[in-house]
């Protein structure tokens, strides 16, 4: 493997495309958008660790990841960051709660059967793939328009949901809006 730099610019491209994917696939109209991803990172207290095995080749990776939610609120949507260690049931539930109905997913087996069984239990669930890293960061025509994506949000606008990691019925949704970094807990 070879190391990369992305620049600013690249970055900002990448954040447009990303924008653009999620748009092609949720529709125009301003809504809550999932992501559930594996990226192989888990914490521990302040420690984090990386899974370092075969499996960790079809998680998503963490510029990929962050990419992709810099998309979702380049679009004007509110991004909802849901852990793959939820049980079905237990995502259900925050998709009914939020009204999310468009969930973005890693390509990794398990991800994919945890969400695509949460759909099932849930009407109007729509389940799409992560967009891939060469996807986001390679050039594509059309590039530089300006004019298919919102110019700006409206501050007081929810930019981006959390869950705590509590029990299934003890499960809270914090709701932080584009001004600052305060929260609204529901």
């Amino acid at each position: 493997r070879k190391l990369n730099t992305i620049t600013h610019a690249e970055l900002i491209l990448a954040i447009r495309r990303a924008a653009r994917y999620v748009r092609s696939r949720v529709g125009t109209t301003p809504k809550v958008v999932a992501v559930v991803a594996n990226t192989g990172m888990y914490s521990w207290g302040n420690h984090v660790f990386f899974v370092l095995t075969e499996y960790v080749y079809s998680c998503t990776d963490t510029i990929t990841y962050c990419t992709t939610t810099l998309g979702i609120m380049r679009t004007g949507y509110t991004k909802f960051h849901i852990s793959p260690r939820n049980v079905p049931l237990a995502i259900v539930d925050m998709l009914r709660k939020t009204e999310c109905r468009d969930v973005l997913v890693s390509t990794d087996g398990p991800t994919q059967d945890i969400v695509h069984t949460a759909a099932k239990e849930l009407e109007g669930v729509r389940v799409y793939p992560m967009p891939t890293f060469e996807s986001l960061f390679q050039p594509q025509p059309g590039d530089h328009r300006l004019d298919d994506l919102p110019s700006a949000s409206d501050m007081d606008d929810v930019a981006m949901i959390l869950h705590s990691s509590g029990t299934y019925d003890c499960r809270i949704t914090t709701i932080f809006t584009c001004s600052s970094p305060n929260r609204i807990d529901q």
